[in-house]
């Protein structure tokens, strides 16, 4: 888990990403130099969830962490 200070979530929400951008950033987060298949499909099934768990919110295909 990636934890943030409430300043920190408070600038996140008034950002939103499309779900290739955010892809591309797990990515570069942990470090991965080129995007494949597989690992796409892992952090595309890591946004889903994240949706369901409700830690994010998607609308017409971009992603913002939910307010509140």
């Amino acid at each position: 888990y990636i934890h943030f200070t409430e300043a920190q979530r408070e600038q996140a929400r008034q950002i939103s990403l499309p779900k290739e951008d955010l892809v591309r950033e797990v990515y570069r987060l942990f470090g991965f130099q080129r995007t494949g298949s597989v690992i796409a499909g892992a952090a595309e099934a890591g946004l889903r969830a994240a949706v369901r768990r409700g830690c994010a919110a998607e609308d017409e295909g971009r992603f913002v962490l939910p307010q509140g």
